[in-house]
């Protein structure tokens, strides 16, 4: 049957009428124009016209149908728009579609093309496209494109057939007919086999991608994007030399234009479609050789815009510009020929710019035809409009492509090789469309972990949206949408997962500044006023909803920086001030108070327009994410205001720790893959926490994701993961995580164990509170209250300037011994020797019980040491006595002692005491008695600084066998049975009355010798005497700790009990009575046990994540058998960390290597 209609033998059968909704326009293409004399000799009227038809369809005559449908459209051109609609509205009024629907019908094949033709009149008006539609016209189309291979004919009505259809693409009532397979194949096969078609085909397929999913679907399934990429390599872009016609070359610059912008898209909505890179670049190539004769901007801009996507899609942009291909004779020659054709590209687009800068005034220069630079066109024409636009739209396009090249380092210097520069034309172009590829291109990349790798692009980009934010409080950035503020505040929440950008945000007093853009884009326009403050920005509750939220993600964000929450970091003027106190004045002269800020966020103050219907969608999304918005307030004053708040105890943290801890474990993106699974079954989150994997298995999973497409938060937010609350949560656990009394709360429920699944497989970001929050439980390493504040292990030949509390950085001066083998304590090789001029300095300013410092709590990326070290820790819970303490050590008692005075603690410099005072020390008083067989006879010697004169108290050494003995000197005001000091040795009280009167000095400054610029010795009648330094060798001591509070006797005995100390079990679990005995590094011992090293390990690769996991490892390479996994894991990055341009993963690099070595 399909034959026989084809040879105008049959008609088609009757067609069903359908009904759709108006929504389009008129094609793009004219009407059929007729000779320069109407084709008859006058005009009829709508109601003649039909009934002339009508007569010409009774009587068969073909000819004098196809005369009054030329002299119609002959007439139409020559009318005005307004009469053409009316002229074909009363035209349908006296039912010419009856007639219309006829030549569709009609038996012979001359009379369905005119038909065809005729109906392409009626598509700009909604009665037509219904009537049409109602004739099936898709139906008629694909009978009418059937016929026998030998048709002559087959190419004009292939062409007749793809303009309806190209009228029919801008009409949405006619989006199911190019679902169909049939229209789908006979447009790829007229793109292949009629070249005057192929322009207008390529634009039908551009129009489809641009209509929704399903069209888009339908392309792929008809196999569109491989037809495409097939047709893109084969067309020539290269223009004709001149006195050859470029008609032809033109047609195939405007349909290869077409092609991309269709490939584009489908690469855009991830599409699987493949599209070779040497294309794209052989293009620009050949269209640059051109570009004497033709500029060629609209074919570049597409081109531009497909690159991008490609791009953009790709999980490696190296592999994309570095594609292998044995048979492309460029990349053999250069093989960044890719590269070096970009940044030709674009230094096009930088010399072509200052012309359309200005788009009111175009450069002379470059009002010239887009094909034929010969021809010259007016500045104010819409050609010149339409060629500055597509200029503009490939400079956006290329600048994104070389942002998105900026962050991988082997691309990036490669790119200052080739004189890249100006690289945020950009942000200038303020065109919808562009500037929405901008905004989303730039909060693309804050989301990718490696474009935190490039601190100065990070820190551009926060310039730029910072800018922009300025620009909306200022009422410059007219030309911007809803997108636009929604794409900017996003952009700038993600760029506030970063320190350094949270410190910048900090500095641009960003609390201040969110209020001021908040009350900017919630003005409603009001055309009374003046300018531009008559357009206000009209956002809907929806908008308004998501534009509160993003204000509190990235006031948390920055309220979680360490300069912000934590006092002792602060820059004075340089930090968030206390919550509870207003503190900078607006425009009108008051005071503006941050909380009261964050409190009216969260309230929904000025969302009336939410509640008013409670059935809306906004009503329901504000029910849903009310508590949302009051959790991450509740957050954010919790974390600012706690440094400033009353001492508070362990009990009292523990309700909101169990609050914020199960909160954060639901919503991590730790558990990404559960809560993705959760949305599939439509289950609820409260689940997370009742789903257990094992952490090998995390960590396996972590890897094989990030090696193929690292998580993202946009990403994870898709499936109810909370990185911005998760962030600010974390920061409060870390912070609670640096007191010995709360870190019981971490010692249950598996809290370990989710932090380190956490920084497996989290984002970044999380990964990195996660990672601080595990580096501050190893800061004072004990579950027990103990506040070990200085733990010397002397566990290696070169482990000797290593705190195992993680506390301090000691200094080793000179060449301390390593002890004999087999002369070691704990049944191993512990144990320093200190010999003349060698000597451990604890800490520069000397160590104090109290205020102990705080150069190891936090590790942002560009702080130092020198600014952590400026103020000491600030207790969040009961701070520890100044007179109370511990010091703890074994030392080893040779046969035969030497008489010479051996120093083990001195105090550090004062102003009455320039060289300090040698505080514990041995001292030889001579024998017994003049009997050479007597033993040489010792005391301790102790010094009294507290009532401002020096004061020397000794307590006779009892005799000692040769070998290991403990030494203990608890010192405090007020102990149970007694005030003052007590020394054990042994764990025997050899404290003599004296002693209750004295108190040793809150201040421990070298250890092991004299050190520094000397010290004062008091000699037996108690005058101070200077004594070099190194000159006063204690001799072999191991396992020296220092205690923040006085310890029991049994306590003291316990430590006695060890025999072999690093293997002792994990799971060990201590009496009430011998707290001791389950030794104080078993945080840390938990942490290798479930292989903490590997896992962090695996997050070195963003500046910011990487300080808090060297620091992390750094203090876990303070256990002995983990040393040899770190080195072998990640010694050689960490090597190469040594040269990082952020000053503390140097620092941090370092410290872990002189841990580990």
């Amino acid at each position: 049957q399909a034959n026989q209609v084809a040879k105008g033998r049959a008609s088609p059968p009757r067609l069903k009428r359908g009904h759709l909704r108006w929504a389009g326009r008129m094609g793009a293409q004219g009407s059929t124009a007729g000779p320069d004399a109407p084709p008859v000799d006058r005009e009829h009227s709508p109601v003649d016209f039909a009934t002339h038809v009508q007569k010409a369809i009774d009587h068969g005559d073909f000819n004098r149908y196809k005369e009054l449908w030329d002299s119609h459209a002959w007439y139409k051109e020559r009318r005005s728009r307004d009469d053409r609609i009316k002229y074909d509205e009363d035209l349908i009024d006296a039912d010419i579609m009856k007639h219309v629907g006829f030549g569709l019908r009609h038996r012979r094949i001359e009379w369905q093309l005119e038909t065809l033709k005729v109906a392409r009149h009626f598509f700009h008006i909604d009665r037509g496209r219904k009537g049409l539609l109602k004739l099936k016209l898709d139906e008629v189309i694909k009978f009418l494109t059937i016929s026998d291979d030998g048709d002559s004919d087959q190419a004009e009505r292939s062409l007749i057939a793809v303009r309806v259809l190209c009228d029919m693409a801008e009409c949405p009532e006619f989006k199911r007919s190019f679902e169909k397979p049939e229209i789908l194949n006979f447009l790829c096969n007229t793109l292949n086999q009629v070249h005057e078609a192929s322009e207008l085909v390529t634009r039908i397929f551009r129009k489809l991608s641009d209509i929704g999913p399903s069209l888009r679907a339908a392309l792929i399934e008809g196999s569109v994007g491989d037809v495409l990429e097939a047709y893109i390599k084969t067309v020539q872009c290269k223009r004709p030399p001149r006195g050859f016609s470029i008609e032809t070359w033109k047609v195939d610059v405007r349909a290869m234009g077409h092609c991309a912008s269709t490939l584009a898209t489908l690469l855009k909505y991830n599409e699987a479609v493949q599209v070779d890179t040497k294309t794209v670049v052989q293009a620009f190539v050949t269209l640059k050789e051109s570009e004497a004769e033709a500029d060629c901007f609209a074919l570049n801009a597409e081109l531009a815009r497909l690159f991008y996507w490609m791009c953009r899609t790709r999980e490696s942009v190296t592999d994309l510009f570095y594609e292998k291909d044995d048979t492309d004779a460029l990349a053999s020659q250069d093989q960044d020929h890719v590269l070096a054709t970009l940044c030709d590209l674009w230094k096009t687009c930088v010399s072509t710019y200052p012309c359309i800068k200005n788009p009111a005034t175009l450069d002379p220069q470059f009002c010239t035809d887009d094909c034929d630079k010969s021809i010259v066109i007016r500045s104010d024409s819409e050609e010149a409009r339409q060629k500055a636009a597509a200029a503009r739209k490939m400079m956006c396009h290329i600048n994104c492509v070389l942002w998105l090249c900026l962050p991988i380092h082997r691309l990036r210097w490669k790119l200052r090789h080739f004189g890249v520069t100006q690289i945020d034309i950009a942000f200038q172009l303020r065109d919808e469309d562009l500037f929405s590829i901008t905004l989303s291109t730039v909060r693309h990349l804050l989301d990718l972990p490696m474009t935190h790798c490039c601190g100065d692009l990070v820190k551009f980009f926060g310039e730029k949206l910072l800018q922009l934010i300025d620009d909306v409080i200022s009422e410059k950035l007219q030309d911007a949408t809803t997108m636009h503020v929604r794409l900017l505040i996003d952009s700038l929440s993600i760029l506030a997962f970063s320190r350094d950008m949270q410190e910048m945000l900090t500095q641009e007093a960003i609390f201040k500044k969110m209020s001021s853009f908040k009350e900017a884009i919630f003005r409603e326009p009001n055309r009374n006023l003046p300018g531009s403050l008559a357009r206000g920005w009209s956002l809907g509750p929806l908008e308004k909803l998501h534009v509160r939220l993003v204000i509190l993600f990235i006031l948390g964000e920055v309220s979680a920086h360490p300069v912000n929450r934590l006092s002792w970091i602060r820059d004075p003027g340089n930090f968030l001030k206390p919550f509870h106190k207003s503190y900078t004045e607006d425009k009108k002269g008051q005071e503006f108070d941050p909380a009261s800020f964050v409190k009216e966020l969260a309230s929904g103050k000025g969302l009336s327009d939410v509640a008013t219907d409670q059935d809306s969608r906004p009503a329901r999304e504000w029910e849903n994410d009310r508590e949302r918005f009051k959790n991450i307030a509740n957050l954010i004053l919790t974390v600012n205001t706690r440094e400033d708040k009353k001492r508070v105890n362990a009990n009292e943290a523990d309700k909101p720790y169990k609050q914020i801890f199960e909160y954060w474990q639901r919503h991590s993106t730790a558990h990404y893959e559960e809560l993705k699974g959760l949305k599939r079954s439509n289950e609820t989150t409260k689940q997370v926490g009742h789903l257990r994997k094992n952490l090998r298995e995390v960590l396996r999973e972590a890897i094989q994701r990030n090696a193929e497409k690292p998580l993202t938060s946009l990403e994870a937010m898709r499936v109810d993961c909370r990185p911005h609350e998760c962030i600010l949560a974390l920061s409060f656990l870390s912070r609670m995580a640096l007191e010995p009394s709360f870190k019981k709360c971490f010692r249950n429920g598996f809290a370990v164990e989710k932090l380190l699944a956490c920084v497996a497989a989290g984002i970044w970001a999380e990964a990195r509170e996660a990672a601080a929050t595990l580096a501050n439980l190893m800061w004072l390493p004990d579950w027990n209250d103990d506040n070990l504040i200085c733990w010397l292990k002397f566990d290696g030949p070169e482990c000797i300037a290593i705190d195992a509390a993680n506390v301090l950085m000691p200094l080793k001066h000179g060449r301390p011994v390593p002890v004999e083998m087999g002369k070691g304590m704990y049944m191993s090789n512990w144990g320093i020797r200190f010999e003349e001029n060698s000597w451990i300095e604890l800490h520069s300013s000397g160590l104090r019980r109290n205020n102990i410092p705080a150069l190891l709590t936090s590790a942002c990326p560009s702080h130092t040491f020198s600014r952590l070290s400026r103020r000491e820790y600030q207790w969040m819970a009961q701070q520890p006595e100044p007179e109370c303490f511990t010091l703890t050590c074994w030392f080893y008692w040779p046969a035969d002692p030497t008489t010479t005075t051996k120093v083990l603690v001195q105090a550090s410099p004062a102003p009455k005491a320039p060289e300090g005072y040698a505080t514990i020390s041995i001292e030889y008083i001579g024998p017994k008695s003049e009997s050479k067989a007597d033993p040489k006879q010792f005391v301790w010697a102790l010094v009294d600084t507290s009532l401002g004169e020096p004061m020397k108290y000794t307590v006779p050494l009892p005799r000692l066998s040769q070998g290991w003995h403990h030494l203990a000197i608890v010192n405090c005001k007020k102990i149970t049975n007694h005030a003052g000091t007590k020394l054990f040795v042994d764990a025997e009280d050899c404290s003599g009355p004296f002693l209750a009167h004295m108190l040793i000095p809150n201040d421990f400054y070298v250890i092991g010798n004299v050190g520094g610029h000397g010290a004062l010795v008091l000699d037996q009648s108690g005058d101070p005497t200077r004594a070099p330094a190194g000159s006063m060798p204690f001799g072999l001591i191991a396992d020296f700790r220092i205690y923040a509070v006085p310890l029991s006797t049994g306590d003291i005995k316990s430590m006695l009990t060890v025999d072999k100390f690093e293997d002792v079990p994990v799971a060990q679990k201590s009496s009430n009575n011998d707290r001791r005995s389950s030794r104080p590094d078993e945080i840390v011992r938990t942490l290798a046990h479930m292989d903490a090293v590997t896992i962090l390990a695996q997050r070195l690769d963003v500046p910011d994540c990487a300080a808090e996991c060297l620091r992390a490892l750094a203090s876990l390479a303070t256990y002995g058998p983990v040393r040899a996994q770190i080195y072998s894991v990640c010694g050689r990055q960490v090597l190469r960390l040594l040269s990082s341009p952020c000053q503390m993963v140097q620092r941090q690099a370092a410290r872990l290597l002189n841990n580990i070595a």
